[in-house]
């Protein structure tokens, strides 16, 4: 599994879903230890879940993130 996004845990959960509806399985690093004690995980707890996903689903699941990340400005 290769990283496809970082940043809060609230909207790797989102993006987790969404990536789910469209038939991606996805994985969250950190996402016990960014909830529990997210200073741990990085400094200042700011952006502490990684999102991750199969090689070969990266190029769709980063256009789906891509769209979504447009239409929430």
């Amino acid at each position: 599994m290769i990283n496809l996004y970082t940043d809060e845990h609230y909207k790797i959960l989102m993006l987790h879903n969404l990536l789910k509806e469209n038939g991606i399985i996805s994985f969250i690093e950190n996402q016990i230890m960014s909830t529990l004690a997210p200073w741990i995980v990085n400094s200042g707890g700011y952006m502490n879940s990684t999102l991750k996903v199969n090689e070969s689903d990266f190029e769709k699941s980063k256009k789906i993130i891509d769209v979504y990340n447009n239409n929430n400005l």
